[in-house]
């Protein structure tokens, strides 16, 4: 699954559209909903650097979360509005 996964994520990111971070920033400053996904790992990001609109979450878990049915996985709810803009690290 490792393999359909990041051959995925590579297809995914062919369809998106660069954006520099203070570009990212301004926007999700006039936007609070828009969400950054944060593939640090949590336990490595101070409180201090953290804020409502960002989700930490690993690459490693979201290859164990793909391989799962999707009945079965626990991403953050947000993850299932189509209408949310989401930008990624």
């Amino acid at each position: 699954m490792q393999e359909s996964f990041r051959q995925a994520v590579a297809s995914a990111k062919a369809k998106t559209t660069p954006i520099r971070p203070d570009s990212a920033y301004a926007e999700m400053l006039r936007d609070p909903r828009i969400i950054l996904v944060e593939t640090r790992d949590p336990a490595n990001v101070p409180p201090t650097d953290r804020a409502e609109n960002v989700i930490f979450i690993t690459m490693e878990t979201f290859e164990e979360q793909a391989a799962l049915d999707p009945s079965d996985r626990s991403l953050d709810e947000r993850f299932s509005d189509p209408n949310l803009r989401i930008i990624t690290t």
